[in-house]
Order: structure tokens, then sequence, then C-alpha cells
């Protein structure tokens, strides 16, 4: 399996990035590879006309966008990490979801990975992303979530004795979580390659 990781934090320091190195790590341990696109580096302009190849913008797109969206075609499936921002998902990462289409993110399954660096939050970007992120990129959301709360204390090498009981039991769902995402990787491959995921009439979801 090949997956495609993203990074939605646009703060260069911010904690989901420690995270998508370790899931990064933990596919490489399991067999499978990864493509990380960490939103922070890859400082997206926002959305315009010129994604589709019109006006002065256009080749600006075609130069910052066409080697991502190489990338993003090869995977097989997606892990997206969404830090809390007063509730909200961040600007950055609803724009990623303005640029990807069904060629990028069709029918391939994804997790999602709600984060907030402290507190008890974390809930409403799993509901944000599960209720409009999807429509035109027919990205296949997972049943699951995984939701990292005091994300600045887990999943590094050194762990607070405080945190320890939510770090064990958050590594051990997550693992879980890969496991259940290389097996809907494998069934909608299938699916794709049945050619029924593609209809030139319906391009985009309602």
């Amino acid at each position: 399996m090949h997956v495609a990781i993203i990074s939605g934090s646009h703060r260069p320091g911010g904690e989901t990035h420690h995270i998508a190195a370790w899931f990064a790590a933990e596919l490489q341990k399991s067999g499978h590879s990864s493509y990380t696109l960490n939103l922070a580096e890859a400082n997206l302009p926002l959305w315009d006309e010129g994604m589709w190849g019109m006006g002065e913008t256009a080749p600006m797109w075609k130069e910052k966008w066409g080697p991502i969206s190489a990338e993003l075609q090869q995977a097989e499936a997606f892990i997206i990490l969404a830090p809390e921002y007063a509730g909200m998902v961040p600007a950055t990462l609803k724009n990623f979801f303005l640029l990807v289409g069904g060629k990028e993110c069709g029918h391939k399954p994804a997790l999602i990975c709600a984060i907030t660096s402290s507190g008890t939050n974390g809930a409403y970007p799993v509901s944000e992303l599960r209720a409009s992120s999807y429509k035109n990129c027919k990205i296949a959301y997972l049943p699951e979530h995984l939701i990292f709360r005091h994300a600045g204390e887990i999943l590094k090498a050194e762990v607070k004795p405080e945190f320890q009981s939510n770090d064990a039991y958050m590594q051990e769902r997550a693992r879980w979580c890969l496991q259940l995402l290389a097996g809907y990787a494998t069934g909608l491959n299938a699916v794709r390659a049945s050619g029924l995921s593609h209809h030139e009439k319906f391009p985009f979801g309602m």
C-alpha cells in the first residue's frame, strides 16, 4: 500500500508534523510506502481558475501543483491530519480540498486524524471533514477516525509518566487503523479497476 499523508497545519512547528512523521515510520515498519505533503512547507496559493488552465495564473499552477498532483495520483490511500484551530479545520487544509479532484483522491480510502495540542477537544475537524471535504474529490473516509489529544505530549521518544497510558492507547489504536486502511485500500483498488468509479456524465458529487 502506498499512502499519501497530508499534514494539515500551516505552522512549521505544529505538532501535526511530528504525528505525520510517526505515521510514515509505522508504515515503513509494516512494509508500506508513503508520501508526506506538509502544507506548511508546500505554501500552496488559494485556489483560482488557473487550476483549470485558465488565465494568467495557469502556468504557476502547472509548476506548483503538477508535481504534487502526480504524487497524490500514485497513492492508494490517504491519512488526513487535521489540527483543530478555534474549533475548525485550518484554512490551508480546506484549500487543499479545493485543489484535489477525483484523479488524485477519487474512491480511495482515507483515515481522518484530528489533532489538538492541549485539552480534550478535537472532534470538530472530524465532523467538518466528513461534512464538506469529500463531495467533488470523492475521497472515501473510513468509518473509524482518530483524535490525538495532548498531541504535544505523545508519539515521541520520551513521554512523561502522566501521558504514557494515553500514548500507549493511541499507538495501539493507530496501528489497528492502519491495518484497516490497508484492507480498504485493497478493496477499493478493485472498485477503481472495475471502471465503475469513473463516469464522464457525473464527475462531481451532488
